[in-house]
């Protein structure tokens, strides 16, 4: 147990040693960040990864809320196990971000984004077919939206052969890291082409 032990801690060393020679950080973790981070991945016009957004998976902005009373959503229409629903506005969701539908018996439940376009979200549903637009019917998520300044964007370069050749945290050193975690996450994804 003592040469199993010792054989870890100079494999460590040499991790170390290699690291601070290559002027490189290693970072040796054991199991999933204390907060669960969902991550959004941007793409260029010739499919190179652009970007990456990252955010704490529950929003530091709280609950975000739609509904039909509120004049936010105006409906969501069933069709063929596919839901829609039609924001008043762009909703600022993504693939993966997890909706809340209350107000209507048929709908209530929780289901993943499965499409974004504009201002609607699409979602898989055993729902009858139909249109639901009852002034109780309600949307949430306490997902990040993109809009949000809640996000830490990584940039990705690529040289003119197409290789990426280097990231860098948008928004410089204000925005990266810096002593804390929460630091960093000031930027809103939806403009990550933009830093």
């Amino acid at each position: 147990m003592t040469n199993r032990w010792m054989e870890r801690a100079a494999l460590l060393l040499l991790l170390a040693a290699s690291a601070a020679q290559a002027q490189q950080v290693t970072a040796l973790m054991d199991g999933a960040p204390v907060n669960a981070i969902v991550s959004v991945l941007g793409y260029d016009g010739n499919g190179n990864l652009k970007y990456v957004c990252q955010a704490q998976q529950l929003s530091a902005a709280g609950t975000s809320t739609w509904s039909v009373s509120g004049a936010t959503l105006s409906n969501v229409v069933v069709s063929s196990g596919t839901a829609t629903a039609t924001f008043a506005t762009a909703p600022g969701l993504y693939l993966g971000a997890l909706l809340t539908v209350s107000g209507v018996t048929a709908l209530n439940g929780s289901y993943p984004v499965t499409g974004v376009s504009g201002a609607t979200a699409t979602f898989a549903t055993t729902a009858a077919n139909g249109t639901y637009n009852a002034a109780a019917l309600t949307i949430t998520t306490t997902n990040p939206l993109l809009g949000s300044a809640v996000w830490a964007i990584r940039e990705l370069v690529y040289n003119g052969s197409g290789q990426l050749v280097t990231t860098y945290w948008a928004g410089g050193i204000a925005a990266g890291f810096g002593s804390s975690l929460s630091q960093g996450y000031k930027l809103a994804c939806s403009n990550a082409g933009s830093y």
